[in-house]
Protein backbone atom coordinates (compact mmCIF):
# COMPACT_ATOMS: atom_id res chain seq x y z
CA UNK A 1 0.00 0.00 0.00
CA UNK A 2 0.57 3.77 0.08
CA UNK A 3 2.54 3.63 3.10
CA UNK A 4 4.73 0.68 2.55
CA UNK A 5 6.05 3.17 -0.20
CA UNK A 6 6.85 6.32 2.04
CA UNK A 7 8.35 3.90 5.08
CA UNK A 8 10.45 2.21 2.38
CA UNK A 9 11.34 6.18 0.58
CA UNK A 10 12.43 7.79 3.95
CA UNK A 11 13.96 5.23 5.35
CA UNK A 12 17.27 5.34 3.41
CA UNK A 13 17.29 8.93 3.42
CA UNK A 14 16.88 9.26 7.38
CA UNK A 15 20.18 6.97 7.41
CA UNK A 16 21.88 9.45 5.01
CA UNK A 17 20.95 12.16 7.26
CA UNK A 18 22.56 11.04 10.57
CA UNK A 19 25.55 10.27 8.17
CA UNK A 20 25.83 13.72 6.70
CA UNK A 21 25.20 15.01 10.49
CA UNK A 22 27.78 12.67 12.19
CA UNK A 23 30.09 13.87 9.67
CA UNK A 24 29.34 17.43 9.50
CA UNK A 25 30.04 16.95 13.57
CA UNK A 26 33.23 15.40 13.26
CA UNK A 27 34.43 18.31 10.92
CA UNK A 28 33.18 20.70 13.02
CA UNK A 29 34.93 19.71 16.02
CA UNK A 30 38.48 19.24 13.48
CA UNK A 31 37.93 22.63 12.72
CA UNK A 32 37.63 23.76 16.50
CA UNK A 33 40.85 21.76 17.16
CA UNK A 34 42.46 23.49 14.20
CA UNK A 35 41.66 26.83 15.47
CA UNK A 36 42.36 26.06 18.72
CA UNK A 37 46.18 24.97 17.57
CA UNK A 38 45.99 28.29 15.81
CA UNK A 39 45.44 30.24 18.60
CA UNK A 40 47.95 29.01 20.51
CA UNK A 41 50.69 29.17 18.52
CA UNK A 42 49.68 32.24 16.63
CA UNK A 43 52.23 34.57 18.68
CA UNK A 44 55.04 33.05 17.50
CA UNK A 45 54.23 34.58 13.89
CA UNK A 46 56.14 37.70 12.22
CA UNK A 47 56.49 39.55 9.65
CA UNK A 48 60.37 40.13 9.93
CA UNK A 49 61.41 42.05 7.14
CA UNK A 50 59.31 43.61 4.13
CA UNK A 51 60.59 45.30 1.15
CA UNK A 52 58.87 47.24 -1.23
CA UNK A 53 59.60 49.22 -4.60
CA UNK A 54 60.78 52.44 -4.05
CA UNK A 55 58.14 54.87 -5.61
CA UNK A 56 57.54 58.61 -5.40
CA UNK A 57 56.29 59.54 -2.19
CA UNK A 58 53.41 56.71 -2.91
CA UNK A 59 53.00 57.80 -6.33
CA UNK A 60 52.07 54.62 -9.15
CA UNK A 61 52.34 55.73 -12.74
CA UNK A 62 50.62 53.99 -15.19
CA UNK A 63 52.59 50.36 -16.00
CA UNK A 64 54.32 51.09 -13.08
CA UNK A 65 54.42 47.75 -10.73
CA UNK A 66 54.72 47.99 -7.51
CA UNK A 67 56.58 45.02 -6.09
CA UNK A 68 56.54 44.16 -2.57
CA UNK A 69 58.43 40.76 -0.87
CA UNK A 70 57.90 39.92 3.04
CA UNK A 71 60.22 37.56 5.00
CA UNK A 72 58.02 35.65 7.71
CA UNK A 73 58.67 33.82 10.43
CA UNK A 74 55.96 30.88 10.78
CA UNK A 75 57.13 29.98 14.55
CA UNK A 76 55.64 26.57 15.02
CA UNK A 77 52.53 27.00 12.54
CA UNK A 78 53.00 24.88 9.39
CA UNK A 79 54.04 26.91 6.10
CA UNK A 80 51.26 25.57 4.54
CA UNK A 81 49.11 27.12 6.90
CA UNK A 82 49.61 30.49 6.15
CA UNK A 83 48.75 33.10 3.95
CA UNK A 84 50.05 36.50 3.24
CA UNK A 85 48.18 39.62 1.25
CA UNK A 86 49.25 42.80 0.14
CA UNK A 87 46.28 45.27 0.41
CA UNK A 88 46.93 48.34 -1.74
CA UNK A 89 44.25 50.96 -2.67
CA UNK A 90 44.50 54.67 -3.75
CA UNK A 91 45.37 57.01 -0.80
CA UNK A 92 42.55 60.09 -0.46
CA UNK A 93 44.97 61.81 1.53
CA UNK A 94 43.95 60.47 4.98
CA UNK A 95 45.05 56.72 6.04
CA UNK A 96 41.75 55.00 4.54
CA UNK A 97 42.36 52.76 1.46
CA UNK A 98 40.23 53.39 -0.95
CA UNK A 99 38.00 50.05 -2.75
CA UNK A 100 41.56 48.55 -1.61
CA UNK A 101 43.12 45.60 -3.97
CA UNK A 102 43.96 42.35 -1.81
CA UNK A 103 46.81 39.91 -3.56
CA UNK A 104 47.98 36.95 -1.99
CA UNK A 105 51.52 37.17 -2.64
CA UNK A 106 53.43 33.83 -3.65
CA UNK A 107 55.79 32.00 -1.20
CA UNK A 108 59.12 32.23 -2.87
CA UNK A 109 61.25 30.15 -0.53
CA UNK A 110 62.55 29.59 2.75
CA UNK A 111 65.77 30.02 3.94
CA UNK A 112 66.98 29.58 7.93
CA UNK A 113 63.34 28.76 8.74
CA UNK A 114 61.69 32.05 7.26
CA UNK A 115 59.46 32.41 4.86
CA UNK A 116 59.79 34.62 1.63
CA UNK A 117 56.44 35.89 0.05
CA UNK A 118 56.74 38.21 -2.96
CA UNK A 119 54.06 39.16 -5.31
CA UNK A 120 53.33 42.74 -7.84
CA UNK A 121 50.93 45.52 -8.27
CA UNK A 122 50.39 47.24 -11.21
CA UNK A 123 47.65 49.56 -11.08
CA UNK A 124 44.80 50.63 -13.90
CA UNK A 125 45.45 54.16 -13.49
CA UNK A 126 48.21 56.75 -11.85
CA UNK A 127 47.79 58.01 -8.82
CA UNK A 128 48.54 58.12 -4.99
CA UNK A 129 48.52 54.60 -3.31
CA UNK A 130 48.51 53.39 0.08
CA UNK A 131 49.40 49.47 1.45
CA UNK A 132 49.49 47.26 4.00
CA UNK A 133 51.11 43.98 4.34
CA UNK A 134 49.27 41.27 6.73
CA UNK A 135 49.64 37.21 7.38
CA UNK A 136 46.42 35.25 8.11
CA UNK A 137 45.92 31.55 8.77
CA UNK A 138 44.70 30.29 5.83
CA UNK A 139 41.56 28.01 6.40
CA UNK A 140 40.17 25.92 3.85
CA UNK A 141 36.68 27.02 4.84
CA UNK A 142 36.57 31.04 4.41
CA UNK A 143 33.68 31.03 6.26
CA UNK A 144 35.61 29.14 9.49
CA UNK A 145 38.49 31.78 9.27
CA UNK A 146 37.19 34.63 9.40
CA UNK A 147 35.91 34.66 12.90
CA UNK A 148 39.43 33.91 14.06
CA UNK A 149 40.64 37.44 14.64
CA UNK A 150 44.40 36.24 13.76
CA UNK A 151 46.34 38.68 11.85
CA UNK A 152 49.72 39.91 11.92
CA UNK A 153 49.99 43.37 9.95
CA UNK A 154 53.58 44.80 8.46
Amino acid sequence: GHREILEFGYRPLGALGAAMRKDRFQEARAIARRKEELRREWDGVRIENLSVTETNSGNLGLGDTFEVSATVDPGSIAPGDLEVELFIGRSNGDDELKEPSVLTLARTGERDGLLQFGGGFMPSEAGSFRYGVRVRPRIENEIEGNDLGLVQWA
